[in-house]
């Protein structure tokens, strides 16, 4: 007798961040329940593709009962962080609620890390018929040929054996986990940007309300102020072309950042967190993105190079090469360390060239449409 199709049922888990910034939403407003980048996925699914269903669920060490709230449009529940059974993201009660879900539906269950070996064993073996998906969002395997290194490295190549569907940021991530597995289906999949938002304004005007000068080719940073970020770089790239007309803006660093002096003693502009609003203004105040990392443990993809791209700034960065689209209209990669600073020269000549990175990225990079589309594929794909 032909089984009816069950109803899909969509959980994305993320885990709890024991360090939430200033600006983290409070824990009475619905953005909290949202606060993570699978906050962002669930909240722009919803609005793109209204009638899935989908949950956020997330444990917190602050809550002492479940809380239960709809955030535009999303059912979101918070946990109490105790009784883990996976690693710091799966607790007892969380677990129960998944074995009934995996009865009553199809059930896709989005964990927003590659790195959990616990979790991605324990779901697939205790939730066989649900799909596993698995996203990347920064951070890189364990380097080094230490002992306890091989052994988390092996622990996290055999955890793979199982898992369905994997979003990855760097080519590397994936090479390690499709050498543990060549089933997995992988998707290059950034956050993206926000490109009704992140849009060109007037440079001319944005320099003149910033008191920024018009004469200078300006480049522009978001981020802290790390070595992992490449901010060390970033200001060699400064001082060697600064007698060139030439200036860097750096934006998102804090005093505990550990180059926050170096960079606040540079004479380069800069700011620390901002909001939206004035960001748009910063991008379309400068010529172009600068974020010349080579550092071995940064891992990630970052959003800001894709809000550059929306305001039609091109990038110069060895993250280019990670799209998975032709980038020859975005900017200029860097292929080496040692052409960190010939390639700042040639971009400070010729960003101009670049008249059409909005339009190159918006098929790809938008967050609100390209981006949900290639993870709604993810979810229902069979």
């Amino acid at each position: 007798m032909h089984q009816p199709e069950k109803p899909k049922k969509i959980v994305i888990i993320d885990t709890y961040n024991p360090r939430k910034p200033a600006h983290h939403p409070a824990a009475d407003e619905d953005s909290y329940y949202l606060a993570s980048w699978g906050g962002t996925w669930a909240k722009n699914l919803k609005a793109r593709y209204p009638y899935l269903d989908i949950e956020m669920w997330r444990p917190e060490p602050d809550f002492n009962a479940i809380s239960n709230r709809n955030a535009y449009g999303v059912n979101c529940t918070i946990f109490p962080a105790r009784c883990f059974v996976a690693s710091r993201t799966v607790t007892l009660k969380m677990l129960k609620m998944l074995f009934a879900y995996n009865r009553k539906f199809e059930l896709v269950v989005h964990k927003n890390s590659i790195f959990d070996w616990q979790f991605n064993i324990l779901m697939p073996l205790l939730l066989k018929d649900a799909k596993i998906v698995l996203s990347h969002h920064g951070g890189v395997f364990p380097l080094g040929s230490g002992l306890l290194n091989r052994l988390k490295l092996k622990l996290l190549e055999f955890s793979y054996k199982n898992i369905d569907a994997v979003t990855y940021l760097r080519s590397a991530a994936r090479e390690v986990i499709e050498h543990s597995n060549d089933k997995i289906k992988f998707a290059f999949l950034p956050v993206g940007a926000n490109f009704d938002h992140f849009i060109p304004l007037d440079k001319k005007e944005c320099r003149k309300k910033l008191k920024l000068p018009l004469d200078k080719v300006l480049a522009v940073y978001v981020g802290r102020f790390y070595r992992l970020k490449s901010v060390d770089r970033i200001l060699e790239v400064y001082h060697h072309h600064k007698s060139n007309k030439f200036e860097v803006l750096f934006v998102g660093g804090n005093k505990s950042d550990e180059l926050y002096t170096e960079v606040s003693q540079s004479g380069a502009s800069f700011w620390g967190h901002v909001d939206h609003d004035l960001l748009r203004e910063i991008y379309s105040a400068a010529d172009f993105y600068i974020h010349p990392v080579f550092h071995p443990e940064f891992g990630g993809f970052d959003v800001s190079l894709i809000e550059a791209m929306a305001c039609n700034r091109p990038i110069l960065s060895p993250q280019l090469k990670e799209l998975d689209f032709d980038y020859s209209q975005l900017g200029l990669s860097i292929d080496a360390e040692k052409d960190i600073l010939s390639k700042s020269e040639i971009m400070i000549d010729s960003f101009g060239k670049f008249t059409k990175c909005r339009e190159a990225a918006i098929n790809h990079l938008d967050r609100n449409t390209a981006i949900i589309d290639k993870l709604y594929r993810i979810y229902t794909e069979k």
